[in-house]
């Protein structure tokens, strides 16, 4: 089966559970709906991640940011590359999109590095920044969380710039996040 919008199970069960004087609800008709309501409530992940170091040189233009695993839970709904994560939600469905995304990053003294959020390749208003001390390199974390409710195919990725060109970071435990919930 796949998810249903809210609307859609409101009707199932109407057809189904109309009346059941005259003994008309199925065994098979409450296994059906039983499981479009399980298929429709359940979250469905999509996981990209770093656990090695990761040597990274990053310049003023948004570069995409590559990570060396994908995990899909409910991949039906989730496709991902090792730098983009595409959601593919049946027409009528509106589904909420919550993601995390954290990675440390060990950065030359004088950095400022900017991760944002991309969705179908344009910028979102969804932008960490990080700062490195003067004169010292030093490991900060970099953390963003949001919300998106695009509907359709959507693509997500998170591209990252500096405040100068070559700036030679080091990227620890980067992981990145998304998570589907139906809400109507």
């Amino acid at each position: 089966m796949a998810r249903k919008s809210i609307t859609e199970l409101k009707d199932e069960e109407a057809a189904l559970f109309n009346d059941n004087a005259a003994g008309e609800i199925t065994a098979a008709d409450l296994r059906t709906f039983i499981t479009d309501l399980l298929d429709t409530i359940k979250p469905s992940f999509a996981i990209l991640k770093t656990s090695v170091e990761q040597a990274v040189t990053f310049g003023v233009t948004d570069t995409p940011l590559v990570f060396e695993a994908v995990g899909l839970l409910d991949s039906p709904e989730w496709a991902a590359t090792t730098s983009k994560v595409t959601r593919n939600i049946p027409a009528g469905v509106e589904v909420a999109c919550t993601f995390t995304f954290q990675s440390d990053v060990l950065m030359p003294a004088d950095t400022t590095l900017y991760f944002t959020l991309y969705v179908n390749g344009v910028a979102t208003g969804y932008v960490t920044r990080i700062d490195s001390i003067k004169n010292d390199p030093q490991v900060v974390s970099a953390m963003l969380f949001g919300f998106s409710k695009a509907a359709g195919p959507v693509d997500y990725e998170i591209r990252v710039h500096a405040n100068a060109a070559g700036k030679a970071c080091t990227l620890y435990n980067a992981l990145l996040t998304f998570e589907n919930k139906v809400t109507r």
